[in-house]
């Protein structure tokens, strides 16, 4: 079987049990891992051609799951035909959440993907820093600058400029940029992006409760156009500017490489 996955750790996971597998099984599986725009582009192609090469993969949730869920295998069936084996640990190994965000589309009638990839939003940092020059900021500034849920989004942005000075003058040496953010053109940027997006209380569509859960083919008027989402969209603008130089190149390898390699000092990581 050709097994099309993501370069990203579940896939890894997934290398790492195929002897296992094939051992149990005898069925030897043909593991490519890829940038998920290759991914995607991979699939969509041996699906419309319908030339069948391709009998398993990583089901992104909006990238593939919801153009392409009318073609796919319903599990329901595998999972409840008493021949085969079971979930080792069952459904309850995954969220309700998991399921209805990576597992269905318009409703629960179908399962057509197991979840296996539980992406979390997070912002990393820099621990040492903030607390080396903790006090310094809040002398210039007049706020404790800790990362938390108390920090706006506008004053995220002056913590980011702040470091970028202090490290051209010389007075941080840990970091050479406040932020970083995986802001390549595609699926990166989207989820980047969508972070400022509700803040600023805007939103993608407008008239139908399902977009983003279970998925919908009728998600409603596109708001991207609403004063919201403008503001959203110019403040994102301002952020990225002064991001670490490199950030318009990222998606989320890109932005953990840069984290790990030690040049920021902030990292909104998907």
């Amino acid at each position: 079987l050709i097994f099309e996955g993501e370069d990203s750790p579940p896939a890894a996971a997934v290398a790492e049990l195929l002897p296992q597998f094939e051992e149990l099984t005898g069925i030897k599986i043909e593991l490519t891992r890829t940038m998920l725009s290759t991914l995607v582009t991979k699939l969509l192609l041996d699906f419309t051609t319908r030339a069948g090469k391709i009998q398993v993969f990583h089901a992104d949730p909006y990238q593939t799951l919801a153009p392409l869920d009318g073609h796919f295998v319903d599990l329901r069936k595998l999972m409840e035909d008493p021949s085969l084996p079971s979930l080792p640990l069952g459904r309850e190994d995954f969220t309700e959440m998991n399921w209805i965000g990576d597992a269905y589309m318009i409703d629960d009638e179908r399962v057509l993907a197991i979840p296996f990839s539980g992406c979390q939003y997070g912002l990393l940092y820099r621990k040492d820093v903030f607390k080396k020059y903790k006090d310094m900021f809040v002398t210039e500034m007049g706020y404790d600058w800790t990362p938390g849920p108390n920090i706006t989004w506008d004053q995220y942005y002056e913590i980011a400029k702040w470091i970028n000075e202090k490290a051209r003058e010389g007075v941080i040496t840990e970091v050479e940029w406040g932020t970083g953010h995986m802001a390549k053109m595609y699926d990166s940027l989207m989820c980047d992006f969508s972070n400022v997006l509700a803040a600023f209380g805007g939103d993608y569509f407008k008239g139908h409760p399902t977009v983003g859960t279970y998925g919908t083919d009728l998600p409603g008027r596109c708001t991207l156009n609403e004063p919201e989402a403008i503001e959203a969209a110019r403040f994102y603008k301002k952020l990225i500017d002064i991001a670490a130089a490199g950030s318009t190149s990222w998606d989320w390898g890109g932005l953990h490489d840069a984290f790990a390699a030690g040049k920021i000092a902030l990292a909104p990581q998907w």
